[in-house]
């Protein structure tokens, strides 16, 4: 593997950490509409009251007849998007909305356009500083 190539893939392993990180100030809580609700971080489910705070990994379990919520919400409460769950199941609590993500391909916010463009940074300073030569003509030289 050449020195570009390491870069390159340095430069997209750090912009994949980078949206994680953005994604953290999100609170994410249940609200039960209707029935019995229940939830396991990993042991047994144990029933779910209403505002409970839900971690991404954690399973929620809808009983028959039973329907609840998922929100997610920017920690500052100027962002909200709803999951909603009414088929008995069991579900796992998403580390983000994914009718935000859906809603966000149209419209770019604020945090979504700062990641892009540090991706991008990123990528060009790799490029940058590579000087586009790793002194790798192809050729097998046994030393």
């Amino acid at each position: 593997m050449n020195k570009l190539t390491v870069k390159l893939m340095a430069g997209f392993l750090a912009a994949a950490v980078a949206g994680p990180v953005f994604a953290q100030d999100r609170v994410v809580t249940l609200e039960v509409d209707q029935g019995t609700v229940m939830a396991s971080n990993g042991g047994e489910f144990v029933g779910a009251r209403n505002g409970k705070t839900l971690i991404p990994g954690e399973r929620i379990m809808i009983t028959d007849g039973s329907s609840a919520t998922v929100a997610y919400t920017d920690a500052d409460g100027t962002d909200r998007c709803v999951t909603r769950y009414s088929t008995p199941g069991v579900y796992v609590v998403e580390p983000t909305c994914r009718r935000a993500i859906a809603a966000r391909t149209s419209g770019i916010d604020g945090r979504t356009l700062g990641i892009i463009l540090g991706a991008g940074a990123i990528a060009i300073a790799i490029l940058a500083s590579s000087g586009g030569d790793d002194d790798n003509d192809g050729r097998f030289i046994s030393r």
